[in-house]
């Protein structure tokens, strides 16, 4: 079955983090925006603790992110990554959604190194979803501080959004492939 769809105006809708620290603000706001048909920014959508944050350009804990996403109004729960109609019909039910990722760096000769939690906004899928063929099925990401070369608007394959939502860079029970909506 061919699956195609996305957030209505994902594009004007999204905002991009102001920050290299607060992909948890705009996400909180992208949920908001979507909810509304409009962009609304981080002061419409956050509570005065997380605004005072967000000001000061402050870099948020996975507890404080649970927290700032609780208390307003989404539901916390983990992506159930079994098959691509799983994860399909959970976006397509909850779009948009917010995917919580380790971010960790990987030295040519060692470990990786944990860094940080990062978050992006999960608004869409595209694909086969009874395909076998690898390319056949993608995730679409908006992520609020892309790499440098990449768009804030990306699409990633199943097996790497699979990745991305379940690799665990350091020993923090439950942090990553976490999913907020609402």
């Amino acid at each position: 079955m061919f699956v195609n769809f996305q957030v209505p105006q994902a594009s004007m809708i999204f905002l991009p983090q102001d920050s290299q620290l607060t992909c948890w603000a705009a996400r909180a706001a992208g949920v908001k925006s979507a909810k509304a048909g409009k962009m609304l920014n981080e002061n419409a959508v956050l509570t005065s603790d997380y605004l005072s944050l967000f000001n000061s350009k402050t870099s948020l804990s996975l507890v404080q992110i649970r927290d700032c996403y609780k208390k307003p109004w989404l539901t916390e729960t983990k992506f159930d990554l079994r098959s691509r109609k799983t994860v399909n019909d959970f976006i397509k039910d909850k779009l948009p959604v917010i995917a919580s990722s380790a971010v960790a760096q990987f030295p040519p000769n060692g470990a990786p190194i944990h860094l940080a939690y990062h978050v992006r906004l999960v608004y869409g899928a595209t694909g086969d979803l009874d395909s076998s063929k690898e390319g056949d099925y993608h995730v679409r990401i908006f992520d609020p501080f892309p790499s440098p070369g990449s768009k804030p608007q990306t699409q990633f394959l199943f097996s790497h959004f699979k990745f991305q939502m379940s690799y665990n860079s350091r020993s923090v029970a439950g942090a990553v492939g976490l999913a907020w909506y609402g």
